[in-house]
């Protein structure tokens, strides 16, 4: 790829940082209740805090009472989700120094593993605020593609394969 195209730029995909604190959360909550319980209250602790209602709020506030390593895995889960909702490069670039010092201090190690992380991806992060691109995209095609070959029970002539792709509707 560089070859071909000296002049591009990694851009951190938003949803691939947003998805960096879910493994320690989940991993986190199975050390607290074992595999299957409490699943729904774990799966609602990723989910963004906007798009909870009032009583699923209070429902995760008072669980994340009982478990301050959760809780503090939770508030810099929603510290990230706050932080793509800056708008501006120049906002952008102090929040991020402002979130990866914040997670420097932090007492959970996979909250100072994320605050690594997001240090070392610092640049191709702040990239999406620039130009705010996505490969939101290629994932539907590839999503297509996927669903188009399942419902045809695989296809023999790969041609065949490509022209349904192409003919087939994105929405």
């Amino acid at each position: 790829a560089k070859k071909m195209f000296p002049n591009a730029r990694i851009v951190a995909d938003k949803f691939h940082v947003l998805r960096l604190p879910t493994p320690a959360i989940m991993k986190e909550g199975r050390s607290i209740h074992g595999h299957r319980q409490e699943l729904t209250t774990r799966r609602k602790l990723l989910r963004s805090r906007k798009k909870l209602d009032y009583f699923e709020r209070c429902d995760i506030d008072r669980y994340l009472t009982q478990h301050p390593g959760l809780n503090e895995l939770y508030r810099a889960k929603e510290k990230l989700f706050e932080f793509y909702r800056t708008r501006g490069l120049g906002k952008a670039c102090r929040a991020l120094n402002k979130l990866i010092e914040e997670y420097k201090n932090a007492s959970h190690e996979a909250v100072r593993k994320l605050g690594r992380t997001l240090r070392t991806w610092r640049e191709e992060i702040l990239l999406y605020f620039e130009k705010r691109y996505t490969n939101a995209f290629t994932e539907a095609m590839n999503n297509l593609g996927k669903l188009v070959q399942k419902r045809g029970f695989g296809y023999k002539s790969f041609e065949n394969y490509r022209l349904r792709v192409l003919s087939a509707r994105l929405f």
